[in-house]
């Protein structure tokens, strides 16, 4: 009988154990799905946090980068406005250093001389620079006369000379002998040449410096260069423009070829322009001794 009740206990035990075992399963289970629904959720939430910490950061450094951008900008702007500013301060001293410079050029009384004897074949001109105002009390200046003055001073006798000033009269008083000394008018007409060209060296001088420009030379020297170099079919024009070349060249006004050069004419003796010049010339001596003058 006592038998029977513990058979019948554990019976009981292993149907409880029985039922137990899948509610406990179950549970478990159950718990299980819970924890990882959770885990799950935390960890869609980090995930979550993680991107909008990123997408912060990104959006930061977009704005970072924008204003970098924009100071990178702003200081161009700033650099780009400074140098037009500068530019424009530095053009309008540069015009106004020329502008006295050309003042001083053109109001120099050799230089106004000098300017009329190359624009005019015959003109009275004040080369004594005197007081009297009455152009009829200047002497009367001729091409021929400025040949003669501005011949080397090797040609003056057939075994070479000097620049010395003599007593013979000139062309507009009396005739002028080619082998002769040079008279009162021809030495100051060398004079104010020789002042003229100087100026036009310093100007040489400023283009070669880049202290000027040949556009900003343009309204004050084109004219008188194109005066100068421009090729002629008068023989009394073309003598007077090798003249002032082998003048230029024969006393080494160099930057004044130069000055030329810039502006597209080569006034040496061994250019185009001086060969086709001497062939328009009627006294083809003077025309051999113009070329081959040269200092001893």
């Amino acid at each position: 009988m006592q038998n029977e009740k513990e058979s019948s206990y554990r019976r009981t035990e292993d149907r409880k154990s029985f039922v137990e075992l899948p509610v406990r399963c179950l549970t478990f289970v159950s718990a299980m799905w819970i924890f990882s629904c959770s885990f799950s959720s935390m960890a869609a939430d980090a995930a979550y946090d993680s991107n909008q910490i990123a997408q912060r950061e990104y959006e930061l450094k977009v704005k970072e980068h924008q204003l970098t951008t924009y100071g990178l900008i702003g200081t161009v702007i700033a650099l780009v406005f400074a140098f037009v500013q500068y530019r424009k301060a530095d053009q309008w001293k540069r015009a106004e250093f020329l502008a006295k410079e050309m003042k001083d050029f053109f109001d120099d009384p050799d230089v106004k001389n000098v300017v009329l004897m190359i624009d005019w074949a015959s003109r009275r001109v004040n080369l004594l620079q005197i007081d009297d105002k009455n152009p009829n009390q200047y002497p009367m200046v001729t091409r021929k006369l400025q040949v003669s003055a501005l011949r080397p001073h090797t040609l003056l006798t057939s075994d070479g000379g000097s620049d010395s000033q003599g007593d013979n009269k000139s062309e507009y008083s009396a005739s002028v002998d080619w082998m002769s000394k040079f008279s009162t008018e021809e030495a100051k007409i060398r004079d104010s040449y020789d002042r003229f060209l100087d100026y036009l060296e310093r100007f040489a001088s400023y283009l070669q410096s880049k202290l000027v420009s040949v556009r900003e030379l343009d309204p004050y020297l084109r004219y008188w260069i194109e005066d100068i170099a421009s090729y002629t079919e008068n023989p009394d024009d073309a003598v007077w423009t090798c003249a002032l070349m082998t003048y230029i060249e024969f006393y080494g006004f160099s930057k004044v070829q130069d000055l030329f050069q810039r502006y597209g004419h080569n006034i040496s003796r061994s250019g185009e322009l001086f060969a086709k010049q001497l062939k328009v010339m009627t006294d083809q001596e003077l025309a051999k001794k113009l070329r081959d003058a040269h200092w001893r």
